[in-house]
């Protein structure tokens, strides 16, 4: 089973001096003892919980990408595609989309608020769900929030003609 989610608009900021923290914060939250603890995935035996992961997330795949600092693998690893869109006072700034277009929610908000402390400010993700739910995850001070949408309405104000304002006539374009 599972719920579907799409990203409607995200981005996110890394100020590059906090890159190495955000791979130690990466590889704290892949210790196999936070998995146990915070993970939703897993195999059962007999009703017991046998061993333990993130929903959706290849372990290995994620620790690998974290241990040659490959930012965009960690997020593609945890289903978010990344791409540099520009850099100001040393800030990066990354436009967010997922991986496979619609895709189940897992264990996001584990990760997110994991790597809170080295996101910047202004970092954020608008989510709509199978249900056309919608809200949106962000980055303030170190810490990360949800927070729901109270009203998503589009109101379209009064329409106004657009002319071409040809200044070449027929006769002179033959």
């Amino acid at each position: 089973m599972g719920y579907y989610i799409s990203v409607m608009n995200g981005q996110i900021c890394i100020n590059r001096s906090n890159l190495p923290r955000f791979f130690s914060l990466v590889n704290i939250l892949m210790d196999a003892k936070n998995i146990e603890e915070n993970g939703n995935g897993g195999s059962y035996a007999d009703g017991v919980k046998k061993d333990s992961w993130y929903s959706w997330i290849h372990t290995d795949r994620v620790r690998e990408a974290a241990k040659n600092y490959d930012l965009i693998g960690v997020f593609a690893e945890w289903g978010y595609k990344i791409t540099h869109t520009s850099t100001m006072n040393d800030i990066d700034f990354y436009s967010v989309e997922l991986e496979q277009g619609d895709t189940k929610i897992g264990d996001e908000e584990v990760f997110f608020s994991a790597i809170a402390p080295a996101i910047a400010d202004g970092s954020l993700i608008d989510i709509q769900g199978e249900d056309n739910t919608r809200w949106r995850w962000y980055w303030e001070d170190g810490r990360f929030f949800s927070q729901d949408a109270e009203d998503v309405r589009i109101i379209y104000g009064t329409a106004h003609e657009i002319k071409f304002n040809n200044v070449v006539t027929e006769t002179e374009n033959v």
